[in-house]
């Protein structure tokens, strides 16, 4: 599993609560169920990068860059504490 995949999970909690989008649309969003969700949340299963673009979209981000840019600065933030 990468190495970023706690920080990419960081960033998709951080920026859902930032655009008040609950996660269970997010789970709809990806066709997934809920606990599938929240075992890539939870870094018991690693990210694909099709799934990224699509909870990017869904947080309001314009794409799944974007959303691996805010996983590098959660990277680093935790890094640092």
């Amino acid at each position: 599993m990468s190495r970023m995949n706690p920080a990419i999970s960081a960033a998709i909690k951080t920026q859902a609560t930032r655009v008040n989008v609950e996660l269970v649309s997010l789970a709809e969003a990806l066709g997934m169920s809920r606990s599938s969700l929240y075992y890539r949340l939870n870094d018991k299963k690693a990210w694909d990068i099709g799934e990224l673009e699509t909870v990017a979209h869904a947080l309001k981000l314009p794409s799944a860059w974007e959303l691996l840019e805010l996983a590098e600065t959660e990277r680093r933030l935790e890094a640092v504490a």
